[in-house]
């Protein structure tokens, strides 16, 4: 008897797995890292979207078609954010670094910026908070086509007019039917390609970590090397910020400590519970 496919999907179990195996071989996508549902829908949409059959045509996209991999990447691994996403958490965090006042130059990284809305968002944070201050931020993402869109930074209408008058005012500029990131803010922000789950972290440290609305989309072993990645990356006493659903649970197996709301600090060794 043959084996029947997964409930509401083109493939079977086994089509899966010679699928997943397939996209680590050729295409170095470890998707076994991935919450398997919830990928699982999001390849689904993929093919339905782009009229494929199964899984066999989808290789065959992917492995012919030279924009077939970016825009999977994209519109499969891609994850949803705003300016000032989940804005208590936003302000929560404001507060932990106005406790903490740099001696000097503020290096940050937005690891998984996305379209770069949050990556802006602290732009105008440290900017704003700081305004004595040199700051520098790296923003980094997977996916090549999320990142040329945030290192454009020109987004639709709806999508800035609902932050305060006062920081469109300040730090965007209207171009057609668009608002701009002004060539001021945007120069202290520095885009670059990189896979958290299988590259080093940035051979800099930094005092501000923003990793978002990431997590939530590994697995539990690979949530845990990410967050040994994030922390490896963090200067002593640096600040990490994770999503509203991202809770870290023994944060001092990667020498973090809680500092507020989805917020974790560093020290300098791991601190160890009994």
């Amino acid at each position: 008897m043959s084996e029947q496919p997964l409930p509401g999907y083109e493939w079977t179990e086994k089509e899966w797995r010679n699928f997943c195996q397939w996209a680590q071989a050729k295409l170095g996508l470890s998707l076994g890292e991935y919450k398997e549902a919830q990928l699982q829908r999001r390849v689904h949409s993929f093919v339905r979207r782009h009229g494929l059959d199964d899984l066999a045509t989808l290789r065959a996209f992917l492995g012919e078609n030279p924009s077939g991999l970016s825009l999977f990447l994209h519109e499969v691994m891609i994850h949803v954010t705003s300016f000032f996403r989940d804005p208590k958490l936003w302000s929560a965090f404001a507060s932990a670094i106005s406790r903490h006042t740099p001696t000097g130059e503020i290096r940050a990284w937005d690891a998984g910026c996305g379209a770069g809305q949050e990556t802006y968002s602290l732009a105008m944070l440290l900017a704003l908070r700081f305004p004595h201050h040199l700051f520098r931020i790296l923003a980094t993402d997977i996916d090549p086509i999320s990142l040329a869109l945030a290192q454009a930074g020109a987004f639709p209408k709806k999508a800035v007019e609902m932050l305060p008058s006062r920081l469109i005012t300040q730090f965007f500029v209207a171009k057609d039917d668009l608002w701009e990131i002004t060539e001021t803010l945007r120069r202290y922000v520095q885009f670059r390609q990189h896979d958290l789950l299988h590259q080093l972290p940035p051979s800099d440290t930094f005092d501000v970590v923003l990793c978002r609305n990431v997590l939530i989309y590994f697995s539990k072993n690979a949530q845990d090397r990410i967050v040994e990645h994030l922390s490896a990356a963090m200067a002593p006493d640096g600040l990490l910020f994770v999503g509203a659903s991202e809770q870290l649970f023994s944060p001092e197996r990667f020498a973090l400590v809680p500092s507020g709301p989805f917020l974790y600090r560093k020290v300098s060794v791991p601190v160890y519970t009994h």
